[in-house]
């Protein structure tokens, strides 16, 4: 299927104007919006009593650590390779460590530990969109990095909640502490001193848009487990065929060649 025969979403040509990301942020934002006001933040926020609350929180995390631990080696491996990576990449986008450390403090048992369904899905398509040259693991990243802006306020809630000493088993919803704004402003300004073609970046935010869709199931199976049936939904991935499914070959989707400074400075968005 050719680009432009995809979803009206990412359709339509991207204005050249405008930045890549506020091209992603003004096309996520419905998606953002269902993610916040999804059910499981109730639960999460002890609608259902505190047990509830930290089953939810400790089985979120474990969702995350299958995440990171197929996300981070393909984003370093990215690194090693493309210029468009390396810009971007920092020590402190590395996070499965405090995540891991999180859940031993939390006392994560072997239950807790396991994959969803959703989640081994989700799973697939990082892996799918760090196929070719990689450009659309910059989808992923955006969601994933613009997710810690609330990790302050989130990690305060959890720690009164939930009755936590110290910030172990906060750190990683709250990476980067009172420089997350300042790292945030970063990282977009050096993706918008970037520039792209069309395919790349219809691409990216197509990356994005299914990120925000993935994090979604992923509450969906964590809510249906806490709140109805209790069954774990563990099963094999199914494979997301990135090419298939957008029409893009290698030879036009070349992150490494394409992704190349456009400007020393960089549209910012709040």
């Amino acid at each position: 299927m050719p680009p432009d025969a995809r979803s009206s979403a990412t359709s339509s040509l991207p204005d050249d104007a405008s930045s890549l990301g506020a091209m992603l942020k003004s096309r996520t934002q419905s998606l953002h919006d269902q993610a916040e006001q999804h059910p499981f933040h109730a639960v999460l926020d002890g609608a259902d009593g505190i047990p509830r609350a930290r089953e939810a929180y400790v089985r979120s995390l474990a969702q995350h650590m299958h995440l990171q631990q197929s996300f981070e080696p393909l984003l370093q491996r990215a690194a090693s390779r493309s210029y468009v990576f390396r810009a971007l990449a920092r020590p402190h986008h590395f996070r499965l460590s405090a995540l891991h450390d999180d859940l031993e403090a939390l006392g994560a048992t072997a239950t807790q530990l396991k994959a969803h369904r959703a989640t081994t899905r989700f799973t697939s398509l990082i892996e799918a969109c760090a196929a070719n040259d990689g450009c659309a693991l910059l989808g992923v990243w955006y969601v994933f990095e613009g997710s810690t802006n609330g990790g302050t306020i989130i990690a305060k809630r959890i720690r009164d909640l939930l009755s936590l000493p110290t910030d172990a088993g906060t750190r990683f919803v709250n990476p980067h502490g009172p420089l997350v704004r300042s790292r945030w402003r970063e990282w977009k300004a050096t993706l918008d001193a970037l520039e792209f073609d069309v395919p790349h970046r219809l691409a990216i935010v197509d990356a994005a848009r299914e990120t925000f869709s993935a994090s979604i199931a992923i509450m969906s199976d964590v809510h249906g487990f806490l709140t109805a049936d209790r069954t774990v939904h563990v099963g094999k991935a199914q494979p997301f065929f990135w090419k298939e499914r957008y029409g893009v070959s290698d030879s036009k989707l070349d992150c490494e060649k394409r992704g190349r400074p456009r400007h020393a400075g960089g549209s910012q968005r709040n």
